[in-house]
């Protein structure tokens, strides 16, 4: 997909094609692929029928009450002068996922209305590699919508339901009852690179996940990793 507002290496058009031919309870969200995935605060996913329904309560704070001071906006302390943090955001922004705007006017213009500015926080892991005595560090950007209050602003409808042990279990003891002489089943991660940052944002959602860094600003176009209190 790469249309004027998403892009993504999802082959979204054929998955689709292949979700309605098989009558998936999921179809309806493949189109966030290539319009853009809701983030719940200017809209809502269709997931009836895939997630179950929360009691709904009243959203804590709405949208429209959403404010940045610009003027006093500061990252948290060490994030301005963190290289590790610099150099992810750049890498983060040079595959696509976030779009680069050099001033105030330019999100304004990009997002159609005033951003709504998170702070970031870095969280760096090392690595020790013990065949190689090599040491490698991995970092993760958050987002802070907490702080912000972009998560209380966000109205959630569904419950998301993980995958537990017990369903790989289960799916292994199914597939072995079905083995014969010498079959047998064997089991295999795959880890897809960069997974999270695969689903665009919707472009009406994309004010509410801005960050500014090293005097620059970023605009999510892809679903934001956060923190949440939602």
């Amino acid at each position: 997909v790469a249309n004027k507002n998403c892009r993504t290496v999802i082959g979204a058009h054929l998955l689709e094609y292949w979700a309605n031919l098989v009558d998936d309870p999921a179809k309806k969200i493949i189109k966030c692929l290539y319009q853009g995935a809701p983030a719940s605060i200017a809209l809502q996913p269709e997931l009836d029928g895939v997630c179950p329904a929360v009691d709904q309560e009243e959203v804590d704070l709405m949208p429209d009450d959403l404010f940045t001071d610009y003027d006093g906006f500061e990252n948290y302390q060490g994030v301005e002068d963190n290289q590790h943090a610099i150099d992810a955001i750049r890498g983060y922004f040079k595959k696509g996922y976030l779009d680069k705007c050099d001033t105030l006017e330019e999100v304004r213009e990009l997002v159609g209305s005033d951003p709504i500015l998170s702070k970031l926080g870095c969280i760096t892991k090392e690595k020790y590699n013990p065949d190689t005595g090599a040491h490698t560090t991995k970092v993760r950007i958050i987002l802070d919508c907490k702080r912000s209050g972009v998560s209380k602003a966000a109205d959630r409808k569904y419950k998301v339901v993980l995958p537990r042990i017990t369903d790989a279990i289960a799916s292994a003891l199914k597939l072995l009852s079905y083995a014969i002489n010498d079959e047998k089943t064997e089991l295999f991660i795959a880890d897809v690179s960069d997974a999270f940052w695969l689903v665009p944002l919707h472009p009406s959602e994309r004010k509410y996940f801005v960050a500014m860094l090293g005097g620059s600003y970023y605009v999510f176009n892809r679903t934001a990793q956060g923190s949440r209190d939602r």
